[in-house]
């Protein structure tokens, strides 16, 4: 069995996380190692300790610190992650995370929120490529 089925079946026995925090674990751990699949099965598996956009921002978090993509997309496009979430692209910026900053500025990011922090993170990261198009997107250096 794959994981994703064998997580499948503990669930379908009543063998879920305990608690918030081991949900919370569990929802991070996939969402960080980019396994779409078993995080949308997770994401179904834990109202009982998060509200479905608790859940989603949790993987939201995980996935975006960890450079996972796919999986980022999948939760902007399918599951409505907010990609204005402060943190979220000064880490990616500050990472030199182009295609992520891309994706999130797609989404509603905003370059220049919050005094332009997501500029400064990428000066500091000696991201020129992603200080660029911040500054395409309305990042301003005044």
């Amino acid at each position: 069995h794959g994981l994703v089925e064998v997580v499948a079946h503990m669930m379908h026995k009543g063998q879920g996380p305990a608690d918030r925090r081991a949900a919370q674990d569990v929802l991070q751990a996939a969402a960080g190692r980019g396994h779409v699949q078993l995080t949308e099965l997770l994401l179904g598996s834990v109202a009982a300790w998060f509200s479905k956009q608790e859940a989603v921002e949790c993987c939201m978090s995980a996935a975006a610190y960890r450079g996972q993509l796919a999986l980022c997309e999948t939760l902007l496009r399918d599951h409505g992650a907010d990609a204005r979430a402060q943190f979220l692209l000064e880490n990616a910026a500050y990472a030199g995370r182009e295609a992520l900053c891309r994706l999130l500025l797609q989404y509603g990011a905003q370059a220049n929120a919050n005094d332009c922090e997501a500029l400064v993170c990428a000066s500091h990261g000696g991201h020129a490529d992603v200080a660029v198009l911040l500054l395409q997107h309305g990042a301003s250096v005044d």
